[in-house]
């Protein structure tokens, strides 16, 4: 008997000492592979039994509409929550999901963000595992947040879209592909502008591991993309496109906020610009 607890002892010391390992990059692969099958599963729950809540996914069909149809004028492209506010790599986006949603099918359009959510878990445990700074175990930890299976699964919100392409390139950026990296940046900040939040430390990356050589090329590639992606907007009415895709002035409403809730109202208000 003492033998016997002695060796299941020294067997679960044994999965928690590789469980507890960064460098163990094995135990961290199947880790991630236990932890999407079962975060897949969860997905589906969460769709076939919680119920979905309408904030965006309407009025970012109404805009798609508005631009199948031919507006090009970005002060022109409504929806029920107001005017478009988000660069033209938003439009192409969704006016994809809006085809193969059959005109915007929510229950659709949640199995389709199902495997954008799946997509980037999958991403983010790979830089995880790449940069080897953390333990395996700690990869449980992505897939534990209601707030992220809430903003992929039941509000499908473009922020999904956005860091799936964010995270894309941050990979990119850990596995050294200078150029790439910027340019899959450039794409995720085309389909919401919060991506710049990422810029700073991106750039210090950059100054202390590549070239200038990299910078300028991969720079060059990233504008060239939003050049191209405004193309049909910004020939026909440039200010337009530029004052709404890109509104640094805008205004966010205190109670929409997260991480200012631990101010008081009149303070947020103050701040939330």
């Amino acid at each position: 008997m003492t033998v016997d607890v002695q060796q299941a002892r020294r067997f679960y010391q044994g999965i928690w000492s590789r469980l507890s390992n960064p460098k163990d990059v094995a135990a961290a692969r199947w880790i991630a592979a236990i932890l999407l099958c079962a975060d897949a599963f969860s997905c589906i729950v969460i769709i076939l039994r919680v119920p979905y809540t309408e904030i965006d996914w309407v009025a970012y069909m109404q805009q798609v509409q508005s631009f199948v149809k031919g507006e090009r004028d970005y002060s022109q492209i409504k929806g029920q929550t107001g005017p478009l506010v988000y660069p033209a790599g938003f439009l192409y986006t969704f006016t994809a999901l809006f085809y193969a949603t059959s005109g915007g099918s929510i229950a659709i359009a949640q199995w389709l963000f199902a495997v954008v959510y799946l997509v980037n878990q999958y991403t983010v445990m790979r830089i995880y595992i790449a940069t080897q700074a953390v333990p395996p175990w700690t990869l449980l930890l992505l897939c534990l947040s209601k707030r992220v299976h809430s903003i992929f699964l039941l509000r499908l919100f473009n922020d999904g879209i956005t860091m799936l392409l964010a995270n894309i390139a941050m990979l990119l950026l850990v596995q050294r592909r200078w150029r790439l990296s910027l340019l899959l940046f450039s794409a995720a900040l085309s389909v919401k502008m919060n991506v710049l939040l990422l810029a700073p430390p991106v750039g210090i990356v950059l100054l202390q591991a590549t070239k200038w050589k990299d910078i300028g090329i991969g720079t060059a590639a990233a504008v060239m993309l939003q050049l191209t992606v405004g193309v049909p907007f910004l020939l026909r009415y440039p200010k337009s496109y530029l004052s709404k895709a890109f509104e640094f002035s805008r205004k966010f409403l205190y109670e929409w906020t997260v991480a200012n809730y631990w101010l008081d109202d009149r303070a947020a208000k103050q701040g939330l610009r």
